[in-house]
């Protein structure tokens, strides 16, 4: 499920006047003393900037009547400042046709004023208004023009706001490694220019990212790293986000009643602040926990107040998740009209703005939606949309292969050269010995002039056609070469996908079962599909072809056991003690199905009645070149008569896999189930 993360606001370059802020009351006060227009104008400024983040209520009041006091003016560069002000309060309320409108008139005054630096810092927000409507390319336009004129001035503070505004643009686009790049280069400068509100800011935006990137681990630590600074900044608008930030990741942990804590208690600060973008995503994510409950009802309720706040609001990215969670809960429900019509608002508008995140959602769920109406030809017409799409996401690790692949081309290139040089040095010296020997032997033997010389004619001849021989026989090697590893890649692409295919397929076949038994029977299909798969991935991603490391693999098959079967396995403890090993292909496999099979056996009959259950897997290497497994879990053990259950598909498949490794195998029962095998292996 879509959800809509706080963290990826944007750092909005500030047009200050130099000084620092004062209390807001106390300024407020001393208004009617103030003698001169232009003294009051500054005063309801200052007072304005502090309680757009504490207050933004009163800060609208008193920014008009700042507005009417610039215009009795006729100052440009005040009306520049208030009218900045004003595009910050509608930020906060989340109006965003208001907050161009009035970030353009800033921007036309600081211009016509030739305030160089502040109409620099204007045009970075109006980009960010672009970014909001979905405009990205001219987003990022109005963004670099600023930063470029930041960069000649020296602005620092402008400059950590655009950098990290360009990371926002990535966020936005689906790069997550880029808009990290770019965040952790804006907190560095941040950090050097003692920036706290910055600071702390930009750790809200890496948290967003890792978690993205599901680094749950790092999203967590960076949010508790902003939560800290925001509070002891009382920024009131920004802790509601935080929060909803540290709400996602327990919704993404699963932990439903931490995540609506966290949700209610954004909800209630955002409130406050009624800052209506952030109310539209506490909705969102209340409903996905809803859902996540089986609470039906109040899901669709908060989806639905989520969705009329972002219709109000008009950000295209968040209008589209909305659109995208709704055709999914519904296809969930099984309101398949309303899941279609809202799918068909999503995707031409994730489209429209070039989001691929949610177009690759939405592609999906119409997936899903024509497979439950029986149209599988349309079914799979969008799977392989979905996929494309979800490919497109991943250009950034694309291009780190290919950058790779070319930098050991190049070097291989240099390496043979090298070679080369060195063969044909050997070769001239050796002709020159030769000339050398047929020189003294001319002389030496004068009178078998003719005959030396017919045979080294002949010689030489039949050495040109054996050179000549050779180079056509290296250069056919060469293309043949070239032929095999373009269908060995070819061969190896077309594996993947079909096992990407039959897994989908055995998904899609599962959901549709209303047979509990024939369900679990395909999802153990599926999970041997995907140990299989694993090797694969193993041997296409690198240059040894028939070699696993199998700790690596043992590891992923176990964690993503752990997803496929939870909730049997989700509160299960798995240890994995296994030595670094490198083994043939074919071995790695037979040894992934006997874990599977295992593991598989104790999600479905082991831990009914433990409470802490737990699973430990070993691997001993002895002297004499076998390897001993042996798997365990704290359940109720196997009945004597189950020994021999010859009728059991996963003990039969045992069996027959611990034979083709000219094993021997054993099971026990010492507190919970045992399972010990003994083989050979066949290290390279």
């Amino acid at each position: 499920m879509k959800h809509v993360s706080f963290g990826l606001w944007f750092l909005i370059a500030c047009t200050l006047a130099g000084q620092p802020l004062l209390n807001a009351d106390s300024l407020l006060r001393l208004i009617p003393e103030m003698e001169g227009q232009e003294a009051r104008f500054d005063a309801y400024y200052q007072a304005v900037r502090t309680l757009n983040n504490q207050d933004p209520a009163r800060a609208i009041q008193y920014a008009h009547k700042a507005l009417e006091l610039a215009q009795e003016i006729g100052d440009g560069q005040r009306l520049g400042a208030i009218y900045n002000e004003l595009g910050f309060y509608h930020n906060h309320a989340g109006q965003l046709d208001s907050i161009a409108h009035y970030w353009t008139l800033s921007l036309s005054h600081y211009q016509a004023a030739g305030n160089v630096q502040k109409a620099s810092a204007v045009g970075a927000n109006v980009g960010v208004s672009y970014l909001w409507l979905g405009d990205y390319p001219t987003a990022e336009q109005y963004i670099r023009e600023a930063l470029g004129v930041q960069k000649r001035l020296g602005d620092t503070s402008a400059m950590i706001n655009g950098i990290s505004n360009l990371g926002l643009i990535r966020d936005y686009q689906g790069d997550y490694p880029e808009a990290l790049r770019y965040y952790y280069e804006a907190l560095e400068l941040a950090e050097e220019a003692g920036a706290t509100r910055q600071v702390g800011r930009q750790w809200l935006n890496i948290g967003a990212a890792q978690s993205m990137v599901k680094d749950y681990g790092r999203a967590m630590s960076a949010y508790r790293k902003a939560l800290a600074i925001i509070k002891k900044l009382e920024d009131k608008v920004t802790i509601g986000e935080v929060y909803g930030n540290i709400g996602l990741i327990h919704d993404y942990l699963d932990q439903n009643d931490s995540a609506l804590y966290y949700h209610r208690l954004a909800l209630e600060e955002d409130r406050k602040s009624n800052n209506r973008e952030h109310i539209a995503a506490d909705y969102n994510n209340m409903a996905v926990v809803y859902e996540k409950q089986g609470r039906n009802e109040l899901a669709e309720e908060y989806y639905l107040r989520a969705l009329e706040f972002k219709k109000e609001l008009g950000n295209k990215e968040r209008l589209a998740s909305s659109y995208a969670n709704l055709g999914k809960f519904y296809l969930e429900t099984g309101n398949l009209p309303k899941a279609k019509a809202y799918l068909d608002e999503g995707l031409p508008l994730a489209r429209s703005i070039g989001n691929l995140e949610n177009e690759s959602l939405l592609l999906k769920y119409y997936a899903d939606y024509f497979r439950e109406k029986g149209n599988y030809r349309e079914a799979l017409s969008y799977m392989e949309a979905h996929k494309a799409a979800s490919d497109s996401l991943l250009n950034q690790s694309k291009a780190e292969a290919i950058i790779e692949i070319d930098t050991r081309y190049q070097a291989g290139k240099a390496r043979d050269s090298l070679k080369l040089r060195e063969s044909e040095l050997l070769l001239s010296r050796e002709q020159e010995a030769l000339r050398a020997g047929q020189l003294r032997f001319a002389f030496a033997v004068l009178a078998g002039l003719l005959a030396v010389a017919a045979l080294l004619g002949w010689f030489l001849h039949s050495t040109r056609r054996k050179k000549q021989a050779i180079e056509s026989m290296n250069a056919e090697l060469v293309t043949q070469r070239e032929a095999i590893g373009l269908l060995n890649r070819e061969l190896n692409h077309r594996v993947k996908n079909n096992l990407q295919f039959i897994t989908t397929l055995l998904q899609m076949q599962g959901r549709r079962l209303k047979d509990a038994e024939a369900r679990e029977a395909v999802l153990e299909s599926e999970n041997r599909v995907r140990a299989l798969s694993l090797a694969h991935q193993q041997l296409f991603h690198k240059e040894a072809d028939t070699l696993i490391d199998f700790r690596q693999y043992l590891a992923q098959l176990v964690e993503n056991l752990q997803f496929s079967l939870r909730p049997a396995l989700g509160q299960a403890r798995v240890s994995v003690n296994c030595p670094g090993l490198v083994v043939q292909a074919e071995q790695a496999t037979r040894l992934g199905l006997v874990v599977n099979e295992l593991i598989t056996n104790s999600a479905k009959h082991a831990f009914g009645q433990q409470p802490h259950p737990a699973i430990t897997i070993g691997l001993e290497r002895s002297p004499d070149g076998r390897m001993t497994l042996v798997y365990r879990d704290n359940g109720a053990g196997m009945h004597p008569e189950e020994h021999g259950a010859k009728d059991s598909l996963g003990l039969r498949l045992i069996e027959s896999l611990v034979e083709q490794l000219n094993g021997q195998w054993a099971i026990q029962n010492r507190n919970g189930f045992v399972f010990e095998a003994s083989f050979p292996i066949d290290q390279p």
